[in-house]
């Protein structure tokens, strides 16, 4: 038995990891799948399709302007440089979630405001990124 890792073809990302066969391996894949040898995990790893070789996520490079807002739904807090494509020109996927929503990033910038008192907890996650936390006290 061996240990596999299985990655989406457009992006890298591991998506699966399994134990089985050799010969088995094939059975379980979609057409946009590929997989190597090695039990590799996603939170940690992507591949890189220039040359099939296993890659530490890099850290997003994210910034946030301010760890504190008021609670009056004017005060702004905003996240900038969030990735939307890569270097060789890639689109990346990139999504915060906040308060059980999960917003898309399509611009590389998230701005939220409330009126409610609060911890708001803000988990930015991009494709072949590590996550990233933020935590925004509501006053």
């Amino acid at each position: 038995m061996n240990k596999y890792s299985i990655c989406d073809n457009k992006s890298g990302k591991i998506t699966k990891r399994m134990t089985c066969d050799k010969k088995l391996i094939s059975l379980q894949l979609s057409n946009d799948e590929f997989y190597i040898q090695g039990d590799y995990d996603d939170s940690l790893y992507y591949i890189s399709l220039d040359d099939l070789s296993v890659k530490n996520k890099p850290d997003l490079p994210v910034t946030i302007d301010k760890s504190e807002i008021q609670a009056d739904g004017l005060d702004i807090v905003t996240i900038n440089n969030l990735p939307i494509s890569e270097p060789n020109g890639n689109t990346v996927s990139t999504f915060i979630e906040v308060a059980g929503q999960v917003h898309e990033i399509t611009d590389g910038i998230f701005e939220f405001t409330t009126d409610l008192l609060g911890t708001y907890i803000f988990i930015c996650k991009a494709t072949n990124y590590l996550n990233k936390e933020f935590i925004v006290e509501a006053v």
